[in-house]
């Protein structure tokens, strides 16, 4: 019987040890969707295997000739367990591990040296334009590249604050307003810069207070808030101090270290977290509804459902401001507006309520609402002008055309595109150069950023929000410009990849048609039609 039990747990041992030949990053490549999202949990499965199993093995045979009840039972309960474990580190192989870590002050980070492709099953996406994006975290847990901690001489070094429109949801580092920046005051002359991203998805003023202390290490010269208005509204979604769900995409909030590693880092707890996903989804839905930034535009800093958010931000941009003015560094709050309050003075009312907090603190803002609806009148006043058509549109297509523009600059109702974000650091590059922080020949920067904004901006990407319903709108806007029509049919493939719902399809099928038709290809236009009536 004991000879028979060792044998067993040998062979289990030797099962385990041979699994790492299949699972192990390097022919994960043919199975998993990218190998970025799961080469650490895989190589940590290969060496957990092959310990787990070589112990077995020894175990086995050790308890197979010593014969005795104990050692047998030693090895039952040790195979078990070693089960136990590799089972656990195999979901992980599944289930992948986050991006972010959990943090008993924070509540989560990003996980430093990370690579994640969004749009996989790991990271899954609503969003196809965020499919196969890389976003690669640093040592520190920034979205940046690796700099070392302590600042070179003669280094001018900036430390960004903010949520994922800092940090730069769905964009690489080079599209990032850090990075851009960056670039834009490397490119003016010999000096060093390094400017310091440290924005990350879900976070609100409290985290970014947080974070400006123990970024203090890194010597910055300036600092800058980016504030985004659903850091009022987030916290009474996400914190469970004032209601929330407590968890932000698949991190769970705790303040112990143990428990938190257990409910975020173990492959069980990925798998719970799988299976409570579609309910907090609905929990957070719920909450979003009635905590969402359009109806804090429209209401009161007095609002009780917005009283605390409110209060909240304050006091943290209170205490950003002082610990930067006890550090002798230059801030400035940027404030980034939602695309619905462009051209809606009503709706900005917020933006007035910060920018008055931030007089009384003596703090310099740079409220980009302006700047974005400037850039987006450019572009259709040279849009207009390059076809003839200036003057000529009712002001039901001028809408369409502008909320057409502000895709240009917003993947969504707030996150940035790379052009958007361009815009976004060359104001900040003219600020630094006022406050006398660099030295830039402002002329040359002005004409270069000309340049950039300026080149097709009546150009469809791929970039653009692309449903169904955008996609009607920006086939009909480009008919309006008069653009090609090879062009126009390129967007309405797009949608219709983009759907499988019959009724939708159709619609977007007769529209087609309508727009062939108009220009004159018959042939073309009954092509669309028909497959408008067979969808």
């Amino acid at each position: 019987m004991h000879a028979l039990v060792g044998k067993g747990v040998a062979g289990i041992g030797a099962v385990m040890m041979l699994s790492a030949l299949v699972v192990n990053p390097w022919v994960g490549v043919y199975y998993q969707d990218y190998i970025e999202n799961y080469y650490n949990v895989m190589l940590g499965y290969v060496w957990w295997s092959l310990g787990m199993g070589l112990l077995l093995v020894v175990l086995g045979f050790y308890a197979g000739r010593r014969e005795r009840e104990r050692w047998t039972g030693v090895a039952m309960m040790v195979t078990v367990v070693a089960m136990i474990l590799l089972a656990d580190r195999f979901l992980l192989v599944i289930f992948g591990l986050s991006y972010w870590v959990p943090d008993p002050f924070l509540g989560y980070r990003h996980r430093p040296n990370a690579v994640r492709v969004q749009g996989s099953r790991l990271i899954p996406s609503i969003d196809n334009r965020l499919h196969g994006v890389r976003t690669r975290i640093n040592r520190y847990g920034h979205h940046d590249d690796d700099f070392p901690m302590i600042k070179p001489r003669g280094e001018l070094r900036g430390l960004m604050l903010g949520d994922s429109v800092t940090m730069g949801h769905g964009l690489d580092k080079d599209g990032t307003i850090a990075g851009l920046l960056e670039d834009i005051l490397s490119g003016s002359g010999s000096s060093s810069y390094q400017i310091i991203n440290t924005g990350v998805e879900g976070y609100s003023s409290n985290h970014e207070y947080a974070i400006f202390r123990e970024s203090l290490v890194f010597e910055p010269d300036f600092v800058t808030v980016g504030l985004c208005l659903n850091d009022i509204t987030d916290p009474a979604v996400f914190d469970t101090e004032l209601g929330g769900i407590g968890r932000f995409s698949g991190v769970f909030h705790l303040s112990n270290a143990l428990t938190g590693y257990l409910a975020n880092e173990t492959g069980f707890s990925r798998l719970i977290a799988w299976a409570l996903t579609p309910m907090l989804t609905i929990e957070h839905r719920r909450l979003a509804q009635v905590y969402n930034v359009l109806e804090m535009v429209n209401s009161s800093p007095e609002d009780k459902r917005f009283k605390a958010g409110w209060k909240l931000v304050f006091e943290n941009l209170q205490a950003i401001y002082q610990l930067a003015r006890e550090q002798d560094i230059e801030v400035v709050l940027l404030i980034y507006p939602f695309t619905f309050q462009l051209f809606a003075e009503e709706l900005q009312h917020p933006q007035r309520i910060l920018l008055e907090h931030a007089r009384r603190q003596g703090v310099d803002v740079i409220d980009l609402t302006r700047d974005y609806e400037e850039a987006i009148r450019a572009d259709i006043e040279q849009v207009l002008r390059e076809i003839g058509k200036v003057g000529e549109l009712v002001q039901e297509d001028v809408d369409l055309l502008l909320a057409f523009q502000a895709k240009r600059y917003f993947m969504d109702e707030d996150h940035p595109t790379p052009i958007g974000n361009r815009l976004a650091a060359g104001r900040l590059a003219e600020y630094l150069h006022h406050k006398g922080l660099v030295d830039l020949d402002l002329p040359a920067l002005r004409q270069e950023q000309h340049r950039v904004l300026r080149r097709d901006p009546g150009k469809f990407t791929f970039r653009m929000p692309h449903t169904p319903q955008d996609v009607a709108s920006t086939a009909y806007i480009l008919f309006l410009l008069e653009q090609d029509i090879e062009e126009i049919r390129r967007v309405f493939e797009i949608g219709l990849k983009a759907t499988s719902e019959a009724r939708t399809r159709s619609q977007l099928y007769r529209a087609w048609g309508e727009m062939e038709r108009a220009r004159g290809h018959e042939e073309v236009a009954m092509a669309a039609f028909r497959r408008a009536e067979i969808q």
